[in-house]
């Protein structure tokens, strides 16, 4: 992310998303990719509800990098309590300052998905619901949309998908179409009318086998019909 002067790379943690109440580091990699030195500051705010440690957490942190120059910072991160609601967007702010010149970066945060695989409470760090290859996986989450609208809502699998949107079955599909884009429908997704607020997903998969014995996956996602664009203002509530 930024081209000029300064590039920043984001190194997130290995399992990808950060997850209730547990402090995670993420690194940052800022190069001088312009053709003068540079000295200014960075000073890192984190989303609503975040907590934010190291030596970020209290005062702008000085940057001094002559063209080409690297260097790494390290940032401490916990994600709201366990309890919360989890917003898919949640920008953490990197604001730099040289002089006058001044401009804000964001950086994502993803956060595990709170739901029930099998009847137990479950974090997913991704959209991807893993698969039994014996037996038809049970998902159930609680997501919260922003507004009244249709919404698409996909699960894309290997197997067989049925669904259901606050107790009203809305997707019967045997297809086990698979596309690379989770964004773009297969034959196992609905276009569901919903009021603002909270609305519970329950699904019923497979079974599944991945290629070669490797674990299958389901991906779950959810958006706007006419554009395919994925509703970033979604949450996700413990089920």
């Amino acid at each position: 992310m930024a081209d000029e002067p300064l590039g920043v790379e984001v190194v997130y943690p290995p399992r990808g998303a950060f997850f209730p109440g547990e402090k995670t580091s993420l690194g940052l990699v800022v190069e001088n990719r312009g053709d003068a030195p540079f000295d200014g500051s960075l000073a890192v705010s984190a989303p609503l509800g975040w907590t934010l440690g190291g030596a970020a957490a209290s005062a702008p942190v000085a940057l001094s990098l002559a063209p080409g120059a690297k260097t790494s910072l390290e940032l401490e991160l916990s994600a709201p309590a366990a309890g919360a609601a989890r917003p898919c967007r949640n920008p953490l702010a990197l604001r730099f300052r040289s002089g006058a010149l001044a401009w804000t970066e964001r950086v994502g945060l993803p956060v595990s998905i709170p739901c029930l695989l099998d009847g137990k409470p479950a974090e997913l760090p991704t959209h991807d619901i893993p698969l039994s290859a014996a037996a038809a996986t049970r998902f159930a989450v609680r997501f919260v949309v922003p507004a009244r609208a249709v919404y698409r809502i996909v699960l894309c699998a290997p197997a067989a998908v049925r669904f259901s949107v606050d107790g009203a079955p809305v997707c019967d599909d045997s297809s086990r179409g698979v596309v690379s884009a989770i964004h773009r429908p297969t034959g196992a997704h609905a276009d569901v009318s919903l009021a603002p607020g909270a609305h519970l997903l329950e699904a019923e998969i497979g079974p599944a086998a991945g290629a070669g014995g490797a674990p299958a996956a389901a991906r779950l996602s959810v958006g706007e019909p006419s554009t395919w664009r994925l509703v970033s203002d979604l949450e996700y509530l413990p089920v």
